[in-house]
């Protein structure tokens, strides 16, 4: 990988890990106003903020971060890419928890029956992205060291 990709890499990771605590913030946020936010326009719109920027990270992990760590991955060799795969497998079925979550409350109208389950589905999305945190930072910390210096 050249100076170049690297900084580039480095770069896209940096916002990338930036997007996160974001979300994490919203994440905690929007739970702690789930029983009230029925009665405020603010408490439904960070939900909706929170759910725009749970798929803008989850894009940026797909679409910029992730191929980039791939293609770091099939320069170290097929053990990488297949630890790659697996790591990216696990992180795809968080993904889909996230957008499920998104296309729920991520609408227009949010009645008070969309809005019933809020405090279930948020607890299942925070175990998932739990789950894809520690993923995306195996991921990371197993591709994104010098080849030199990866531990076997």
């Amino acid at each position: 990988m050249t100076a170049d990709n690297t900084d580039k890499l480095n770069h896209a990771i940096e916002g990338w890990l930036q997007e996160r605590q974001e979300l994490i913030v919203l994440y905690c946020s929007v739970c702690g106003v789930h029983q009230q936010i029925v009665e405020s326009p603010t408490k439904i719109q960070r939900l909706k903020t929170f759910c725009q920027i749970l798929v803008d990270y989850c894009s940026a992990g797909h679409f910029e971060v992730f191929p980039e760590l791939i293609k770091h991955a099939a320069n170290r060799g097929e053990e990488s890419s297949t630890t790659a795969n697996s790591l990216l497998s696990k992180i795809q079925d968080t993904t889909d928890i996230s957008l499920d979550f998104n296309d729920r409350y991520e609408t227009e109208e949010l009645p008070p029956e969309v809005l019933e389950p809020l405090s279930r589905h948020l607890s299942k999305l925070g175990e998932a992205l739990e789950l894809r945190f520690h993923y995306e930072d195996q991921l990371v910390e197993y591709l994104h060291v010098p080849p030199s210096s990866a531990v076997a």
